[in-house]
């Protein structure tokens, strides 16, 4: 950046700038900057939104003028050679404004500013004259402690709200631009400014080379300052959030405090109360609940139970969008069946319509109704979850703040159960333990590779020494490697014979080694674990522990936020005394699972089934509908616990050797939290084969819980014992089995209408394998519906051929998962 080869006399300067008012009709008057308290007072405002400011306005013309601007400083005149050096050198930093602005002040976030009552602001918002006065009163040489102080004393008489104080640094942006383009046109006459000057602009009498500097030396500290750091200092509502009775909201991540401040800023709005009251009626509600974690918790107030209370005090009026939210979530369940059942029963009265049209006989209806409800569901299921989602706001768990660390207490350990079969496979998965601790390098994170060796006829097979012992070799090598940390651990067992499968194998698989990890952690019993390396002693201080498969990545820091999703107050599980049921809070924290990025160019099949993921509940969460509605989702095996809850949850609830797939019944019985917002990642089968075998396994999984699905279930040690369960976590698991039966059901509505049905055969069959598409479809929806600028919706539409090539070859592959269903 050029630096300015003059100076100038701020002073004298700015006692000029004053002086040309003094004679200004007091309506017109710009208020004195040089005292922010008087400004404030002066600043009166009213109800009416404000008035578009021209440079706001005609943001989009100052890029075709910069382009002008930069061919005339090229060859520049008499009049543009002090300035141009500093327009050539800085005009990224302007185009760089002007986007960020932009992409900060849209027209709905604009209308919402306090609009100025004097005519001498044109009815243009408070903050942008506030802009301006910063900007003079610190004669364009921005700073944050400057700042901060200024609109410190600014702020005696009345806060200003919260959209205000994060809107300054756009106007402050607009303020230069403005000051920028009056600049350049006296310098430039010839060049046509983008839009009409503003009575209300700087004005600053300098000659207009040094206003040029002085605008984009502005520009450039605007973007080095904190304007989150700003933020804090400077708000009422913050100050007063921090004086949360549970201490909790100072150590909570920016986005949950971010929610908080958003759930004031929505009361405000539909109240007579300002930002600071509400914020104020939140901490005396949660003051007077003593020393209770969770409802002596600010957030209790504004996000969680406590809100309709908070609300009633503050005599907050809802909309009729909220309305119909707060009605849809009072009553998910009835909402969700009714959702369901309507959209199925409209779906199901195509083929009615088509039979009562062919005339068909009393045996034809009632087969092609029965053979035709599978495709009826299929729609019904996809329709309802499209339409609840875009009805319903998604909830995003509170989480700590743990960019500096996991907090004491909160020592985790971090497993990867895996079954090793060949000695090639431990490179691979020391490597990926590896990755893992360079993702995430917590000093209290352990990272345990909990192993098994592959079913076998016999209890030992001539590998398994040499693939024992080259886990041992590379859990000491990694130890070695971090000596000062020594975060990795080896939990291997052996093989026991198991009479219901006729082998010899590990325990329980997966889940029997995570139990006899809880089991270890909580009671100190390592017996289970017949060969272990590294610090076992440290592993077992862990709290939570996060579970992920050998194909698992994890972002950097992921582990560490999903942890803290655990620990906030508001997340923490309960349980009811008398049943033993989890009744609010979650025992597990399952992140949003994408397909890792790599994983599509393997093969064509990779592409296009890892590319839309809306029928494989277990390569993505199923639809957030179960969050967002009823406050719960669906565990599927990697994502973070509670240890000592899991244990809770699952004591004397599984009996042995009945289960393979676990996850969904844990999650069931300590209740799931999706975090939509925390993304892990996992490879996909290259080939069809590979997915089909995959998917055989989670059919007969999910058909191995139907016992559960009865009021009295299977337990260890009695008979039966009454279900846990909800009507909510029943559908869950009959869901999995209606899918699971998709393939073979509508391979048999395809095969009646060759057979049974009247009419033409085509059009049934076009019927049964249209119902697939009806995810393709709801997907067409939601991204023209999502679709706000102009070009975005054949942006937005490209991946749809792909969705398309996918859903072609499940037609293609029916036959063949009917087969494996």
């Amino acid at each position: 950046m050029t630096q300015p080869a003059f100076k100038f006399n701020s002073a004298a300067s700015h006692t000029t700038h004053l002086s040309e008012q003094e004679n200004a009709p007091s309506a017109h008057r710009q208020p004195l900057v040089n005292q922010p308290a008087k400004l404030r007072l002066a600043h009166t405002v009213s109800a009416a939104p404000p008035s578009p400011a021209p440079v706001w306005q005609q943001l989009e013309k100052i890029l075709p003028w910069l382009t002008h601007l930069h061919d005339a400083c090229t060859n520049p005149s008499a009049e543009l050679t002090k300035a141009a050096p500093w327009l050539l050198d800085n005009e990224f930093h302007v185009r760089r404004a002007v986007r960020q602005v932009r992409e900060d002040m849209p027209p709905a976030f604009y209308q919402r500013l306090p609009r100025l009552s004097a005519s001498y602001y044109q009815g243009q918002p408070r903050v942008l004259a506030l802009a301006r006065a910063v900007l003079v009163h610190s004669h364009m040489q921005l700073s944050l402690v400057q700042t901060v102080a200024y609109l410190t004393d600014y702020q005696q008489a009345e806060p200003l709200s919260m959209a205000e104080l994060w809107a300054l640094p756009s106007m402050l942006r607009l303020a230069c631009l403005e000051e920028l383009v009056q600049a350049v046109s006296e310098l430039l006459p010839e060049l046509t400014a983008p839009f009409e000057r503003s009575q209300a602009q700087l004005n600053l009498p300098f000659e207009p080379s040094l206003r040029v500097s002085q605008a984009l030396t502005a520009l450039i500290a605007i973007a080095s300052i904190s304007w989150v750091r700003c933020f804090e200092q400077v708000s009422e509502v913050e100050r007063i959030l921090r004086t949360d009775p549970a201490h909790i909201y100072e150590v909570m991540d920016f986005d949950t405090q971010d929610s908080y401040r958003h759930a004031i800023e929505n009361i405000a709005q539909r109240s007579p109360f300002t930002e600071w009251q509400v914020a104020k009626a939140a901490i005396a509600l949660a003051s007077q609940q003593g020393r209770v974690r969770r409802i002596g918790h600010v957030g209790y107030w504004l996000m969680d139970e406590g809100r309709a209370q908070l609300e009633r005090e503050v005599g907050f009026q809802l909309s009729r969008r909220l309305r119909l939210q707060r009605w849809l979530r009072a009553r998910p369940g009835y909402s969700y069946s009714l959702a369901l059942v309507a959209f199925t029963l409209l779906a199901w009265a195509i083929p009615a319509v088509i039979l009562h049209s062919l005339g068909a006989s009393v045996t034809a209806w009632l087969l092609g109704m029965g053979l035709s409800l599978a495709p009826a569901l299929i729609i019904g299921v996809t329709v309802s979850h499209g339409w609840i989602a875009r009805l319903v706001t998604p909830r995003k768990l509170p989480k700590l703040n743990v960019e500096l660390g996991l907090k004491a207490g909160w020592d985790t350990a971090v497993v990867m159960p895996v079954i090793l079969r060949q000695l090639t496979e431990v490179a691979p998965l020391i490597e990926r333990l590896e990755m893992h601790w360079l993702s995430n390098p917590d000093p209290r994170l352990h990272l345990a590779l909990l192993s098994d060796l592959g079913d076998a006829n016999t209890e030992r097979l001539p590998t398994d020494n040499a693939i024992e012992a080259a886990l041992v070799a590379g859990i000491r090598q990694l130890n070695t490697r971090y000596g000062e940390q020594q975060p990795f651990v080896l939990l291997h067992r052996r093989r026991q014979w198991n009479a219901g499968e006729g082998c010899w194998m590990g325990w329980e698989r997966k889940r029997g080694k995570l139990e006899q990890l809880a089991n270890l952690i909580i009671n100190q019993e390592a017996a289970a674990f017949t060969v272990q390396e590294g610090q076992v002693s440290a592993l077992c201080q862990a709290r939570f522990v996060v579970t992920l498969d050998a194909d698992t990545r994890a972002q950097a820091n992921n582990i560490n936020r999903l942890v803290s999703v655990l620990a906030h107050p508001l997340n923490r599980v309960e349980f009811d005394k008398d049943t033993g049921r989890a009744i609010r809070g979650y025992t597990f924290i399952q992140p949003r699972i994408e397909i890792s990025p790599d994983a599509g160019v393997k093969s064509l099949f990779s592409r296009l089934y890892s590319g839309d993921t809306a029928l494989d509940i277990y390569s993505r969460a199923v639809s957030d509908v179960y969050q967002d509605l009823f406050g719960e989702g669906i565990f599927t095996g990697k994502g973070a616990f509670d240890v000592a809850a899991f244990q809770r949850c699952l004591h004397q609830r599984v009996p042995e050797n009945a289960i393979l797939s676990h996850d969904l019944f844990e999650g069931l019985h300590g209740r799931t939290g999706l975090a939509s917002d925390i993304v892990f990642y996992e490879d996909f089968p290259e080939h069809y084969l590979a997915y089909a075998r995959r998917a055989a396994r989670w059919i007969r999984g999910d058909w191995q819980l139907t016992p559960w699905l009865a009021k009295k279930v299977p337990c260890p040690q009695q008979s039966a014992l009454s279900s846990r369960f909800t009507l909510l976590d029943r559908w869950k698991m009959l869901d999995n089995l209606r899918r699971s039966l998709v393939a073979p059901m509508l391979l048999l509505f395809a095969l009646g209408a060759w057979l049974w049905l009247p009419g033409h055969a085509l059009l049934w069959t076009v019927l049964a394998v249209s119902a697939p598409a009806s995810y393709l479809m709801m997907d067409v929806m939601g991204r023209i519906l999502s679709a706000r600028k102009p070009g975005l919706t054949r942006r937005l539409l490209h991946p749809l051929a792909e969705h398309a090539g996918r859903w072609a070859l499940s037609v293609v592959f029916l036959a063949h998962e009917a087969a494996v269903a």
